[in-house]
């Protein structure tokens, strides 16, 4: 128990035991000290309520009437009306108890309730003021690294360009030095002349290798956070510049080993040129996503031959012991007869390969995988499927694959209205005949131009977007540029903005 706590208790007790000696040992006619002792019983009641709230009022009031009870009845029985007025008093002390400690309980939540109100406030300034000093501290990195940049490569340049002229002037000296035979004057000038533009040459030299490249510290750097801090440094000029600047989240944290700095100033100077480049009421759209395109197969078949990497930003090449262990949804003979698969690097990596084919094919699976599901999501009941709801999932053609099947049995057991999963139970999708291969685009009879139907769907895709290009490109899922060629191709006429 806390000190201040037994302080309080051993305070009222002492306060009720000598009141009520004071009520005992004093003689029953001297009524005006017997009325100021009675009020005196007010105090600890009302600390009591202070100090411990309802509770501690009530139990208070009830101690004191149990202590005052003995005194009416025995001392002042005698005289039946005052006797009343004493009983009165114990009614009144209870309620005096209860109504101050309601009250300072009350009192007391709210005091608790704008702490923590207070605390909160407290944390959410620290923490923006955190922040503030995030940003300033990483806008005034940006500038220190612009501005050093910026003078490397003027001094770098003006180097450079001093180099010339001198390897000019000395050769210059050197043709005119055979001019003159060893013992004349102005062969001796030239021979200092030249002296003095290789001392001048090697001054420049020992100039550019002043500053060499400094060691990068490469450390784990997300993506998603850096590009947040850029976007929060070039709001106001975004706003200013009448542009809305879009930041797209990502499904997955894409995390690098680099310096933060050098990304940051990277993608500063990115997003400056995009902001200048867009004019006002236009959109700059920000997203990160993970290609494994072909610029890096070089350097993962290195990694696969030769077992060694070189980090992103690093210079020192690193020795590796991994195993690697790849898959595709690609048709990869296709992608290798393309070129958009390098053989070699596909040779290297297919050593065990094994052929997972799609639920469509292995269809003898799906009882195999309600059964395993249906015990996954609920643990708790015996899940059975009819015949009929076996047969109408066995022939849909599950396009999203496993992932597909896994949802809708786990839709069906959120749903379910008893553990017998029946045809009625499924989605429409599932009850429909399912066709093969059907198409989206009914063609007439007679055949259709090919290429007047990629106009229409480029034209429709435009139309749908309102003619703007970049939402086009995403609608149809092709690159912007591969979009304005078939624009240009097929002699669409944008309308005027």
């Amino acid at each position: 128990m806390p000190k201040i706590i037994l302080f309080r208790i051993l305070t009222l007790i002492a306060c009720i035991v000598g009141i009520s000696l004071l009520h005992y040992l004093t003689p029953l006619h001297l009524h005006y000290l017997h009325d100021i002792f009675q009020r005196l019983y007010y105090l600890p009641i009302i600390l009591a309520a202070f100090w411990f709230g309802l509770r501690g009022g009530l139990l208070c009031s009830i101690v004191v009437s149990i202590v005052y009870a003995p005194h009416i009845l025995f001392q002042w029985g005698e005289h039946p009306g005052m006797e009343i007025e004493k009983y009165l008093e114990i009614v009144l002390y209870n309620t005096v108890g209860g109504v101050t400690g309601l009250l300072s309980q009350r009192e007391r939540e709210r005091s608790l309730e704008l702490e923590k109100s207070a605390q909160g406030l407290k944390e959410s300034y620290q923490k923006l003021q955190q922040q503030s000093e995030q940003i300033i501290g990483v806008e005034e990195q940006l500038r220190k690294a612009e501005k050093l940049s910026m003078l490397g490569e003027m001094a770098a340049v003006l180097a450079h360009e001093i180099r010339n002229p001198l390897s000019s002037i000395r050769g210059t000296a050197e043709i005119l030095k055979d001019d003159y035979p060893p013992g004349d004057p102005k062969h001796e000038f030239i021979e200092i002349q030249i002296r003095e533009t290789e001392r001048l040459n090697r001054v420049v030299e020992e100039f550019l290798l002043m500053a060499p490249p400094q060691p990068v510290e490469l450390l784990p750097c997300p993506i998603q956070h850096e590009l947040e801090t850029i976007v929060t440094l070039v709001s106001n000029d975004a706003r200013e510049r009448q542009i809305n600047l879009l930041l797209q989240s990502q499904d997955l944290p894409i995390v690098i080993m680099g310096n933060g700095e050098k990304l940051r100033q990277a993608f500063l100077n990115i997003i400056i040129n995009a902001l200048q480049a867009t004019p006002p009421g236009g959109e700059v759209i920000m997203a990160t996503k993970v290609l494994a395109s072909g610029f890096c197969e070089p350097k993962l078949l290195r990694a696969l031959q030769e077992k060694e990497v070189e980090p992103v930003g690093g210079t020192i090449v690193q020795k590796v012991d991994v195993r690697i262990v790849s898959a595709t949804n690609l048709l990869i003979d296709k992608a290798i007869a393309t070129g958009t698969f390098r053989e070699d690097l596909y040779y290297r990596l297919s050593v065990i390969p094994i052929h997972l084919p799609p639920l469509r094919e292995r269809k003898e699976d799906i009882p195999l995988f309600l059964r395993y599901f249906s015990t996954k999501h609920c643990k708790s009941d015996t899940i059975t499927f009819e015949h009929e709801a076996i047969d109408s999932l066995t022939r849909y053609p599950w396009p999203g694959n496993v992932r597909e099947l896994e949802n809708t049995v786990e839709r069906l057991l959120i749903m379910r209205n008893s553990n017998i999963i029946s045809c009625n139970d499924l989605p429409d999708k599932f009850r429909e005949p399912q066709r093969e291969g059907r198409a989206i685009i009914n063609l007439p009879d007679e055949g259709y131009s090919l290429e007047q139907l990629e106009r229409e769907i480029v034209v429709d895709a435009l139309v749908r977007n309102g003619w703007n290009q970049t939402a086009s490109a995403r609608f149809l899922r092709i690159p912007r540029h591969t979009l304005l060629y078939r624009i240009e191709k097929y002699g669409i006429e944008l309308p005027e903005k």
